[in-house]
């Protein structure tokens, strides 16, 4: 039988897959927390909750509200108490509050795990604590900056991100939420610009050229450079909000808990370490890659290489070519990526999609950089550099504790591809955290919806410091301390 962390944490698993999901008549999800920004919130309040209500029963550890730079007192444990009860209720109350069209589903979950204590009073005395640990945690982030959206209009400039010609309407997702509060620390994480950010032409630096030719070549939908590998890598790593499947956040605590059943099975201090720290430094990771993507509102490439050339685009210049910028004719006003996974929803078919958010940096980079530097300093590692992430391109080392097995729910042998076929089942080895940070960020070139420099640069040199991996590398530091 599972024990509550793990019960609660497949509970939140489940939620967020439903939240994005196809209702039971068929119509489209309407999720409760839409996108990755949302999710990465709530999944963050929800495990806070659970660690809170842990450790204030247990006492091992620190709560994260003892932690905050102004404390919050909690209320004392009454005794006897449960503390399967009061991680329980904790759990059950944030999702109810977060999603409220989901409370069937919670409340029966509630009923068949809520609390194994025989003992009346203990499960009583957990349940009371549970509610109350919840109401700090949901009341502390009541007013963060996360309600609502901003009005944005999108630039006609040269260079910036615009609605995919692909998904007319498709809309601008989260464009406040740089603004909002931060879990861990106050000050947001810098981030250098992209290659080439203020260059009248960005295909004049070498290093935004590279990657230009790169993604036009390997993402495209027809592309003849991208191998059966690279196009598996591209899925593997999908979760773009897909029918069944949902959203990255959810991605990284699947890997989570493989890797924790492999290295701590059955171990409660451990998993709920661990889940509150991934959970709580990704909400980070999304707050700060969300204010960086609309500071720069950088262009993504099925909008980059459609009008590369200075004659195309909202701010077309007319006239020769030999009066263009250097490299301008290299563009393709109809290239299309192969796009996002289109999963469980073959009437769509293959629509070339695209996320509508901003190119830099890569969100998926962020996230997965935050999970893997936070797993390498809870496993006793150093922390990791920039440069093990580059290595991982060329050398793929065995490191002690530090393995695990993983299949991604996009290639599970049940997730159906936009013709309609099932999936092959693919299960995937990893041997240390380098390796799939790097895969993770490169995984987006190869279906052509990242540069790779929204993840990474290519060699980790002095000024060349951009991209999601180096920001979520130290947001994952930054998470990991806190905690510790």
């Amino acid at each position: 039988m599972k024990n509550s962390i793990e019960f609660w944490h497949d509970v939140c698993l489940e939620v967020t897959r439903r939240d994005f999901s196809r209702k039971p008549d068929g119509s489209p999800a309407r999720p409760d927390q839409g996108g990755p920004t949302r999710t990465s919130r709530a999944m963050a309040i929800v495990h806070l909750a659970m660690h809170d209500a842990y450790f204030g029963t247990t006492a091992p550890a620190a709560t994260y509200l003892q932690r905050l730079a102004v404390p919050v007192a909690l209320p004392a444990a009454p005794a006897p108490i449960s503390t399967d009860s009061a991680l329980g209720t904790a759990a059950a109350v944030t999702l109810l509050t977060l999603y409220p069209s989901q409370a069937a589903y919670i409340n029966r979950m509630s009923a068949v795990f809520i609390d194994p204590n025989p003992v009346a009073i203990a499960r009583d005395n957990g349940h009371s604590y549970g509610e109350a640990v919840a109401a700090l945690i949901i009341g502390l982030r009541a007013n963060d900056g996360s309600r609502g959206e901003i009005g944005y209009r999108p630039s006609t400039a040269y260079g910036r991100h615009r609605e995919s010609p692909f998904d007319a309407g498709q809309g601008f997702l989260s464009p406040q939420w740089g603004n909002v509060a931060r879990f861990c620390t106050p000050a947001r994480v810098p981030l250098d610009p992209p290659p080439g950010y203020a260059l009248p032409d960005y295909l004049s630096d070498s290093d935004y050229r590279a990657d230009f030719k790169e993604v036009a070549a390997e993402g495209a939908l027809l592309s003849t450079k991208r191998s059966p590998e690279e196009k598996t890598i591209g899925y593997f790593w999908g979760y773009d909000g897909a029918n069944e499947i949902g959203v990255p956040p959810r991605l990284y605590n699947q890997i989570a808990r493989a890797w924790l059943a492999r290295h701590h099975p059955g171990d409660v201090d451990s998993a709920v370490k661990l889940l509150t720290m991934i959970n709580a430094g990704m909400a980070d990771a999304a707050i700060d890659a969300w204010h960086h993507k609309y500071a720069y509102n950088l262009w993504r490439p099925v909008v980059g290489i459609r009008e590369a050339s200075m004659s195309t685009g909202p701010g077309a210049i007319a006239g020769p070519k030999s009066t263009a910028t250097a490299g301008a004719d290299i563009g393709d006003p109809a290239w299309a990526p192969l796009g996002l996974p289109t999963t469980n929803e073959p009437e769509r078919r293959a629509l070339s999609r695209t996320p509508p958010f901003p190119a830099y940096p890569s969100g998926h980079a962020t996230f997965g950089a935050t999970l893997f530097q936070i797993m390498q300093r809870f496993s006793g590692g150093a922390a990791m550099t920039l440069q093990n992430v580059l290595d991982a391109d060329t050398s793929n080392p065995v490191v002690a504790g530090q393995a695990f097995d993983f299949m991604s729910d996009e290639l599970d042998g049940h997730a159906v591809d936009a013709d309609g076929s099932v999936r092959t089942r693919h299960l995937r080895q990893f041997t240390n955290f380098a390796k799939p940070t790097y895969e993770n960020s490169i995984s987006r070139i190869y279906i052509g919806v990242h540069w790779r420099f929204d993840g990474l640069p290519r060699a980790d040199v002095a000024g060349k410091r951009y991209g999601g991996v180096p920001l979520g590398l130290t947001i994952g530091t930054q998470a990991f301390d806190f905690f510790n």
